[in-house]
């Protein structure tokens, strides 16, 4: 009978190798050891993509067995999936917050695996890796559909607008969610994603019509500076001009005067306003 060893090695997942020291030839094998993230088989419910809008599903809650479990990680192994075709992965996990997630790939992917973690208290991931642990390309993903839920004391605590939720990625990219539905202790909601990323809960907009009136009303008021800004301006080049002419003005008149009266001065003779104009 022989035992198996455990050897010091060194994974690099990446290029799919594992790397060992040994000090002689014998039979190796790779394995690895079971981790606590539970094992959930992907189901095909329908083999040419589909629609699983809200319409068209039955709501699931969490039910009592979903709390029996404490993992902050699930790790689901996939297999090889086929282009097109919709799987539905039952997670079901209260403390990562996923009910399901409806996946559709735009091409084959082989030895497939799907995470999902808790990252923060108002944080999940999403991820699909191949056999090195590699994540997939987003072209790669025709469609993903997450359906999860939120404590209502959670959405209580931190004052969230209901008709306002929203979840965000890392690179701060807006996901309008849909209500699927609500029981005692959970609203639950669903949303289309475009990439596997972490996401978080927040409230905002995804900009529809609440958007565009801001916008809008921002245009107006950019508007109305600018006409306001281009009165004053027009006020502040026409008073220099007034002045300028009124000052001539009162410089032709003050010349006429002098001229006047010096030559009444001088005048030995009278002189009438007639002639006066005549000269003029």
């Amino acid at each position: 009978n022989s035992t198996w060893t455990k050897m010091p090695n060194t994974v690099d997942g990446d290029a799919g190798e594992v790397e060992i020291n040994t000090l002689h030839f014998t039979s190796y094998v790779i394995g690895g050891e079971e981790n606590e993230s539970s094992s959930t088989e992907a189901t095909v419910i329908t083999e040419s993509g589909g629609s699983a809008s809200s319409g068209e599903r039955t709501l699931r809650t969490f039910e009592e067995e979903d709390f029996e479990a404490n993992n902050t990680r699930e790790e689901i192994f996939l297999g090889d999936l086929i282009a097109q075709e919709e799987y539905v992965i039952e997670i079901y996990n209260p403390i990562i917050r996923i009910l399901d997630i409806v996946l559709v790939m735009q091409e084959d992917t082989q030895s497939t695996t799907l995470i999902v973690e808790k990252t923060a208290e108002d944080a999940f991931a999403i991820d699909l890796v191949d056999l090195a642990y590699t994540s997939l390309e987003e072209n790669t993903i025709e469609r993903l559909l997450v359906s999860f839920a939120i404590e209502k004391s959670f959405i209580e605590t931190y004052g969230y607008n209901l008709d306002n939720l929203a979840l965000q990625d890392d690179e701060a990219n807006i996901y309008e969610i849909e209500s699927l539905g609500e029981d005692d202790n959970y609203e639950y909601f669903q949303a289309e994603l475009d990439a596997t990323r972490n996401f978080r809960i927040v409230e905002g907009t995804t900009g529809s019509e609440e958007e565009e009136e801001v916008v809008e009303e921002e245009e107006e008021d950019i508007e109305e500076e600018r006409e306001d800004a281009a009165v004053i301006e027009e006020k502040v080049t026409i008073k220099p001009i007034l002045k300028t002419s009124l000052g001539t003005l009162a410089i032709i008149i003050l010349s006429l005067l002098i001229t006047t009266g010096v030559l009444l001065r001088k005048g030995k003779y009278k002189i009438s306003y007639e002639e006066l104009e005549q000269k003029d």
